[in-house]
């Protein structure tokens, strides 16, 4: 996101100003998207409702596909105080289109991207209490022996709802992926279904708020010095700037804020 950012300010300085024809019939956007898309649609209420309130902010470290049914889980452990050594098995059930090999996979993941899509390891971490961000990559996560234990329990199956169109929320204007977790523990079976995933806008999501958004911030930079006071200081200077950005008069203070060499 920030690189497509910066990309548009540079192309805009150069006077680039985007190809015209791009969302007409036979251009690029339609072969990409590989749909028939809906100009009407495109358009309407065009400058007058916005889409950005509607972003959703993405808590753990893999793909926005596996958060749904990983929000059942987080959600279903908290629900009962469920420990890892409690956990006998994990059954993860989500939308029809999403449970194929590259996300089931419930071995080591050789490389960073395969544990970024891969279901089992990130049950793995949130049943170990792992916290969202790089430790989710490390070399003991990865291939130490809790955490592939972990991944052995885990399996990847439909969630019935998702074949209904109805429960996709196309009604409401909002994005549902039917989902749920299933675990088996103390003996007994515990089951949770989500629509929305953790992060999410609308009404009914469960919330993730400013201080969350803070929080996941603090804990991400501070991997670039973890042991330096001086870089914590200019953390929080970071975030103080952010969060009052309307009345910030020079953008470079920010950036250089943001550089542990600075």
């Amino acid at each position: 996101n920030a690189q497509g950012g910066l990309m548009a300010a540079w192309h805009a300085r150069e006077g680039i100003r985007g190809i015209r024809d791009i969302f007409d019939t036979g251009s690029y956007a339609q072969v990409f998207q590989g749909v028939i898309l809906d100009p009407g649609a495109m358009l309407a209420k065009l400058g007058s409702e916005w889409y950005l309130p509607d972003t959703s902010i993405k808590f753990w470290p893999c793909c926005r596909w596996i958060h749904y049914a990983l929000t059942a889980f987080d959600q279903l452990l908290r629900r009962h105080a469920l420990r890892a050594e409690e956990i006998e098995s994990i059954e993860l059930r989500s939308f029809p289109m999403i449970p194929y090999p590259r996300f089931a996979d419930d071995g080591d993941p050789p490389n960073l991207v395969a544990a970024t899509f891969s279901f089992p390891h990130a049950a793995a971490m949130v049943a170990l209490g792992v916290p969202a961000g790089p430790e989710w990559f490390s070399d003991p996560n990865m291939r130490g022996e809790a955490a592939r234990a972990m991944r052995r329990k885990v399996r990847l199956a439909n969630e019935p709802r998702g074949y209904d169109p109805a429960t996709w929320g196309l009604e409401q204007q909002v994005l549902k992926v039917p989902s749920r977790a299933v675990v088996r523990a103390r003996g007994r079976e515990f089951e949770l279904e989500s629509d929305f995933a953790l992060g999410d806008s609308w009404e009914g999501a469960p919330r993730y708020g400013e201080q969350d958004v803070v929080d996941k911030f603090r804990r991400m930079a501070r991997t670039l010095a973890p042991m330096s006071s001086r870089w914590d200081a200019r953390i929080d200077e970071a975030v103080d700037m952010v969060m009052a950005l309307e009345s910030l008069s020079d953008v470079r203070a920010l950036t250089r804020a943001l550089d542990p060499a600075c």
